[in-house]
């Protein structure tokens, strides 16, 4: 699947699915402009993308989630201007993702490293759950590293490596006091 011009939508939930493909190049826009509105890229099983994810221009945007499910080679969506509010991904291959504000990585696993970053200054990038087990998770935030929601009592974030970087600061819980994350 490659992609030069634009698909949108305005439809609530899973707007736009992209799935059963080798690979899938993103040079145009993708955008589910619903506040809650969600892009698919990839499914379980025979719907799986089997081959790279890549972005070569254009913006993907999604007023709610992003969903990369079953990519077995690289996941990189590296547009300073992509705006989504959370990612869930299950590759085998590693992931790199860039946000235009702040980012909630809700459900990441990756079977390569995972590199995440914000551009803006005050872009937040929120965790609930990384997992890069093996390899380098490498978050960078034009403002904080902190914790999603409420806190809770599982591992935030597993790997072999761990490379966190917030001009504002790191934080756990739900307060502005240092905490391990």
């Amino acid at each position: 699947v490659s992609l030069a011009g634009t698909i949108e939508s305005s439809k609530a939930a899973t707007a736009i699915t992209i799935r059963d493909a080798s690979t899938v190049t993103l040079s145009g826009d993708l955008k589910a402009t619903n506040s809650g509105g969600a892009i698919a890229i990839g499914a379980s099983g025979g719907d799986a993308i089997t081959g790279a994810i890549t972005q070569t221009g254009g913006k993907v945007t999604a007023g709610d989630l992003l969903t990369i499910v079953g990519s077995s080679n690289t996941v990189s969506l590296t547009q300073n201007t992509n705006n989504v509010g959370r990612i869930t991904s299950s590759s085998t291959g590693a992931l790199t993702y860039v946000d235009a504000d702040s980012v909630t990585l809700e459900d990441i696993s990756a079977s390569g490293n995972v590199n995440v970053s914000t551009v803006a200054a005050t872009g937040d990038i929120m965790v609930d759950s990384v997992v890069a087990a093996s390899n380098t998770i490498t978050l960078t935030a034009g403002d904080e590293v902190k914790e999603s929601g409420s806190g809770d009592a599982c591992l935030d974030i597993r790997a072999a490596t761990l490379d966190l970087n917030a001009v504002g600061g790191i934080w756990g819980g739900t307060t502005t006091t240092n905490e391990t994350l």
